[in-house]
């Protein structure tokens, strides 16, 4: 286990860092100690809450990626069905549940007394 930061961002040196279609920022790892040595990763966000990670290719954590949204999901439970974050914010707002998706479905105009759709 990494105990403190400089420990971590040495645990980082020299780990080939590759960047990710999705990727959506990076973060510089430095100390006020050793400052001559910075180490800069990138940074992936969940397209459904919004959480960042460090890439870390390989790493073994479980992650997704949302067909619907094109963009990673971080692997919590609660990010596996496809509720975007602006959709999240919306039922908040509305105080409606947090992760509830409306159905939409076509519904014709009319029908006629027999079953057959008219319009």
């Amino acid at each position: 286990m990494i105990g403190t930061i400089e420990d971590y961002r040495d645990s980082l040196i020299g780990v080939p860092a590759c960047k990710p279609r999705g990727a959506t920022g990076s973060v510089l790892i430095s100390t006020s100690i050793d400052s001559d040595r910075v180490v800069e990763r990138e940074m992936v966000m969940c397209c459904h809450c919004g959480g960042h990670w460090l890439w870390v290719k390989g790493s073994g954590r479980r992650r997704g990626w949302c067909m619907r949204c094109s963009g990673f999901t971080c692997g919590q439970q609660a990010c596996d069905a496809c509720v975007p974050m602006e959709r999240q914010i919306e039922n908040m707002e509305a105080g409606r549940d947090r992760l509830s998706m409306p159905i939409w479905a076509a519904m014709p105009k009319a029908l006629s007394p027999g079953g057959v759709i008219l319009g």
